[in-house]
């Protein structure tokens, strides 16, 4: 749908650098003079500052500041990226859109139907999550608060190893997007280092008074996957020519190194830490993948394969 006659309206205000017209304004949008007139009432109602000077018998209008000007967020193209945005969040399991965020996404359903010509962009973008987790949306919320606030929380965390639940204060770094599934990165003070939480595992957040404060600074030479926190070793990998078409348009890691041979295979190198995710990962490379170093990851490697076919 093309932009409303109010909408063409404000961007001739907020492109012109000198006066304009009224009438000049009147024949481009191929409207009354009248009609200009009570946009410009609408402008002012909204508390747009609005200059109105006569020049040559003729009411001209310029903007004070055309960062005051409605719409300056909201235009066709970011109305739809908005929209898009929102219902991202909502598929990979971020529960504030349909809780604190509802009133703001229906707003925003509002303007897409004056803007689009439809009102909900569902089904337009389809995410389709494997082993999602759900996440309390108190939890969530009270987590994104403290992230921003820069304050610890006090959490109740239950431990998938054994379902045991402990307090934790923790200072939050921030919270990420891993998988289909969300995790809080956030110095614990019980354990005196960094350390991920599962979301979903939170069973009760409480922002604190005190400031975060970690012990140390966030690593920033990270490792494979979610276990990303030490990166003490290198993965050496050797993909045949066959899997290298697609590998070689993946990354594994921010500072993988790629070496394409003749033979149209890819040797890749990247560091990592605890190995579990990556052990797992290979494995379902298959024949695929070679593990060429460092030796215990190799095995590993070799020892899953050996358990998954009874050996």
């Amino acid at each position: 749908m093309s932009q409303s006659n109010y909408d063409r309206f404000i961007d001739i205000l907020k492109t012109a650098r000198t006066p304009i017209a009224r009438s000049e304004i009147a024949a481009v949008l191929q409207l009354s003079e009248k009609t200009i007139g009570r946009y410009v009432g609408q402008l002012i109602d909204s508390g747009v500052e609005v200059l109105s000077s006569a020049i040559k018998q003729r009411t001209h209008y310029q903007i004070k500041n055309a960062k005051q000007l409605p719409g300056e967020w909201f235009h066709t193209a970011g109305v739809k990226a908005f929209g898009l945005m929102l219902e991202l969040l909502e598929q990979l399991g971020y529960s504030a859109v349909s809780g604190e965020l509802a009133p703001l996404k229906d707003n925003l359903n509002q303007l897409m139907k004056r803007a689009v010509g439809v009102s909900d962009l569902g089904g337009k973008l389809v995410i389709k999550p494997l082993a999602q987790r759900p996440v309390d949306s108190h939890v969530m919320s009270e987590l994104t608060k403290a992230v921003v606030a820069g304050a610890r929380a006090n959490v109740v965390y239950r431990a998938r190893s054994n379902s045991e639940t402990s307090t934790r204060e923790l200072s939050p770094a921030h919270i990420e997007l891993y998988r289909n599934n969300w995790y809080l990165i956030a110095w614990c003070h019980k354990a005196s280092a960094w350390r991920y939480f599962a979301l979903e595992r939170l069973e009760h957040v409480e922002i604190s008074s005190q400031p975060a404060t970690p012990g140390t600074a966030l690593p920033c030479q990270r490792g494979y996957g979610i276990f990303d926190l030490s990166a003490q070793h290198t993965a050496h990998l050797r993909f045949s020519a066959f899997r290298a078409q697609w590998v070689a348009e993946e990354i594994w890691h921010p500072n993988q190194i790629d070496i394409t041979l003749p033979s149209g295979q890819l040797e890749r190198k990247f560091p990592f830490g605890e190995s579990i995710e990556l052990i797992r990962d290979l494995m379902r490379e298959g024949a695929e993948v070679e593990v060429l170093g460092p030796k215990e990851l190799r095995e590993a490697v070799l020892t899953g394969h050996k358990r998954a076919c009874g050996l």
